[in-house]
Formats: structure tokens, C-alpha cells, sequence
């Protein structure tokens, strides 16, 4: 596990901002344009206190509350942010910033690098479609490779996520109570109740069929896994 993570991330131009033919069932689409410089840079190592130095202090210290929340993580991290890109200037600071922070605490945890979700709960891409696009690729990846659906799962606090994957076909199958409380007695850490007040319990399994071929199955209804939780 490595003691010290450093992110740098170009500035970017959005080009074409507004969505003006409206197929795309939003108001915003573009293209981005990465820039060599300004850039944001910034290092993230354990420390016994949580310390944020740099500019852009204030943000930082938000994205950091939600992913540690959202991961059950200990704030224990020190931040420097040695470059930050102009905030509102038109640059994509706020995006480079957030997921220079995600990727920082990813990797310093030895944790799999999330970019759509953690755009998402970070509330990062929804302009730019940074998320539906990452999705789409990912989707189709799998298509390619032969697969005939995708899963994923969420809590069921992260209302924005459950939006964000109810719209792209993404159905629910399974319910899995109480599958969040049995992580946190494995992990105390992981909270009771989120940032937007829902408490934190059950955990939603979705799917996205990809093909009808010979082994394909469809689920026509959502099942419910209710199993309470055991005190060993």
C-alpha cells in the first residue's frame, strides 16, 4: 500500500456547451479540449490529524467528507494542493479537482478506481455527461466482449446514482436487506445515515441486458434477499 499519492490533471476547454438539437435528453453536451497548463496538482498521505493545505481548501475538504462517508473510510489523510486550475473560469477545475481527490484516496487505500461513480457522488459531470459516457463505453466493452448483461450495485441512500441508472434501463433484481448493516459490523466506520439524511441499510442490485441470445435470461420480477443480520 503506498504512503504517498500524487494527482496531476490538465485544465480543459468545453467546447459547444448547450445541448441545441435536444436528442440527447438533456440541455448540455460538448467536447473538451485538454490544456498542458494551468493544471491541478496535489498529494495525499495518511497523518493523525485531517490537514488540507492549498488553495481550494474548502472544496476539497467537502469531497473528502463524502467519499470517506461513502466508503467507510477514517479521515485521516493530509492534503496538499500544490496547483489548482481557476475556478470559474470556464477550465473544469471543480471536476479535476473532485476526481484528483477520488483518485488520490483510491489509490493511497489500494481501492479500484471508480470515475462514474465517484463523479456521481461527488456530483461532478452532470454537464458535461462526463458519467453517461463512461457508462456507454463501459457498456459496450462488454457487448464486444460477448457478455450478455451488466450489473452493478447501490446503496439505498445514493438517490442520484438510482436516477442516474434508472434512466438507462438499468432494473432493479434483487433487494438485498440489510446488507450495508452487515458490512458496518464488519466496518463501524461506515455511517448510519448519509448526507442527504436517508438512513443506510439495504443495498439494490441492478442489471442491463445486453443480448437475447440462447443463454440470456430476463428477470421479470425483482426478488428480495432478506437475511438479518448475525451478532457472532
Amino acid at each position: 500500500m503506498p504512503t504517498l499519492v500524487t494527482v496531476e490533471t490538465s485544465a480543459r476547454l468545453h467546447l459547444g456547451f448547450l445541448d441545441l438539437n435536444g436528442n440527447a435528453g438533456r440541455k448540455f453536451g460538448s467536447i473538451g479540449l485538454a490544456l498542458d497548463q494551468p493544471r491541478t496538482r496535489l498529494s495525499i498521505r495518511r497523518s493523525p490529524m485531517p490537514e488540507i493545505e492549498g488553495p481550494e481548501r474548502d472544496r476539497v475538504a467537502v469531497h473528502l467528507n463524502l467519499l470517506c462517508k461513502h466508503l467507510g473510510l477514517a479521515q485521516d489523510y493530509r492534503v496538499v494542493v500544490e496547483e489548482a486550475v481557476p475556478a470559474h473560469a470556464g477550465l473544469g477545475s471543480g471536476t479535476q479537482l473532485a476526481l484528483a481527490v477520488a483518485a488520490g484516496v483510491r489509490r493511497l487505500d489500494s481501492l479500484p478506481l471508480e470515475i462514474d461513480s465517484d463523479s456521481l457522488l461527488l456530483q461532478r459531470g452532470a454537464r458535461s455527461g462526463i458519467g453517461a459516457a463512461l457508462l456507454a463505453r463501459a457498456t459496450q466493452v462488454a457487448r464486444d466482449a460477448g457478455a450478455t448483461r451488466v450489473w452493478l450495485i447501490t446503496t439505498n441512500d445514493n438517490l442520484r446514482a438510482i436516477r442516474f441508472y434508472e434512466r438507462r434501463g438499468f432494473r432493479i433484481i434483487a433487494v438485498h436487506r440489510g446488507a450495508v448493516d452487515r458490512a458496518r459490523m464488519l466496518k463501524p466506520s461506515i455511517p448510519l445515515v448519509a448526507e442527504n439524511g436517508l438512513e443506510l441499510h439495504d443495498e439494490l442490485e441492478r442489471e442491463l441486458i445486453l443480448a437475447l441470445g440462447p443463454d440470456a435470461q430476463v428477470s421479470a420480477d425483482a426478488h428480495c434477499c432478506d437475511v438479518p443480520p448475525t451478532v457472532r
